[in-house]
């Protein structure tokens, strides 16, 4: 991982975390699979659908994140009413058993792809000469590498939630901000790109530090703080360890995060700590009885494991493969979608709005002037 760009002028030591620590959790961002399987391509003898599914459905670890975005799909179109065909096609994580289910699904006649979700699969399929139908990847190509036309992306990203965040911190008037960030990397990656938009839209970044959830350090936290009376700290961490540093966070700095920082199944009392932390996260979580995300049925088989993330996308993801189903190339997207407000973005990218939001006596609530469109 290269070093934050820029400058880091306070470290906190961290060292010896346990593996569940410096591991991202499966369920905040999907990353290299392991495998579990070989790919299963379509029976010859079944017709073609008009979208398939290319999901790690097999996986022991990222499987129940791909079944909530299959269930969202299939929820979806039910509540369409469209007469759209959905399959879906279960792959393993190797990359090359990935590339031949994707040409066996199009030789068969699917006419848009949905799929895959991890970033080394996403990235050998973007840089490969497969794609001849609409493709909607679920994660995001490593780098930013020109994109095949047909080849669009769309997902759970935690950079662009923090890059979005930068945004929504200079529209408040923070002009200056620390940012500190949990020693992940995950963590360090939304604590990368939200400083890099930051100050690429004028803000100024005051200092950078890393704290281990293992070890006791956050008095130095505390201590580097105390003297400032105004500005903003950018947090990235989890909930688990926002809990621990947030104590050692001035009360005279706003703090801000993203949607890792809210774990849709906590109680109210577990949240206690991170009352006043403003945050983006998807209406399907944030305003569950607002019209535009009513329409959709919940379920118990996602509600536990941060899964229901997974399951609006695949309710996203639908809607997206359906308007490419009809129109073939999409140029301009406006969507109210379950987990954001939806539009084209620069090379191909699908770009979701997330709500602000913060959390009022434990519980996440959206922000009073950012009700969903």
């Amino acid at each position: 991982m290269a070093a934050l760009p820029f400058c880091v002028a306070a470290q906190v030591p961290a060292s010896g975390a346990p593996a569940a620590v410096q591991q991202d959790k499966p369920p905040a961002e999907l990353g290299p699979l392991p495998l579990s399987g070989p790919a299963t391509p379509p029976a010859p003898t079944e017709p073609p659908p008009d979208i398939a599914l290319l999901l790690p459905l097999p996986s022991r670890d990222f499987g129940p994140a791909a079944d909530a975005v299959r269930r969202g799909v299939l929820a979806a179109l039910k509540a369409g009413g469209e007469k759209i065909t959905v399959r879906p096609f279960p792959t393993d994580a190797n990359p090359e058993h990935i590339l031949a289910a994707y040409a066996a699904v199009v030789a068969a006649g699917a006419k848009v792809v949905v799929g895959p979700m991890t970033r080394s699969a996403v990235s050998a399929l973007a840089s490969s000469a497969l794609i001849t139908v609409p493709t909607l990847a679920l994660n995001a190509p490593d780098g930013d590498p020109p994109l095949p036309r047909l080849f669009y992306w769309f997902g759970l990203s935690t950079e662009a939630e923090a890059r979005r965040m930068a945004s929504f911190v200079l529209r408040e008037e923070q002009k200056f901000c620390f940012v500190a960030f949990a020693d992940t990397p995950l963590a360090r990656r939304g604590a990368q790109a939200f400083g890099e938009a930051y100050l690429a839209q004028g803000g100024k970044v005051m200092q950078t530090f890393s704290f281990n959830p293992a070890e006791s350090a956050f008095p130095q936290i505390r201590d580097r703080l105390a003297n400032f009376e105004s500005g903003c700290v950018f947090l990235s961490a989890d909930a688990d360890q926002a809990r621990l540093v947030r104590p050692y966070l001035s009360n005279s700095l706003t703090v801000y995060s993203t949607s890792l920082i809210n774990t849709p199944d906590a109680l109210p009392r577990d949240n206690i700590d991170l009352n006043g932390i403003r945050f983006v996260d998807m209406p399907w979580l944030l305003q569950p009885d607002h019209p535009a995300v009513m329409i959709y049925p919940r379920t118990s088989a996602v509600q536990h494991d941060n899964l229901e993330r997974f399951y609006a996308l695949g309710i996203d993801a639908y809607r997206i493969a359906s308007e490419l189903l009809r129109t073939r190339q999409v140029v301009r997207l406006d969507l109210d979608g379950v987990t954001g407000r939806i539009h084209m973005g620069p090379n191909n990218q699908i770009l979701r709005e997330p709500m602000p939001a913060t959390f009022r006596e434990g519980v996440a609530v959206p922000l009073d002037d950012n009700a969903p469109h």
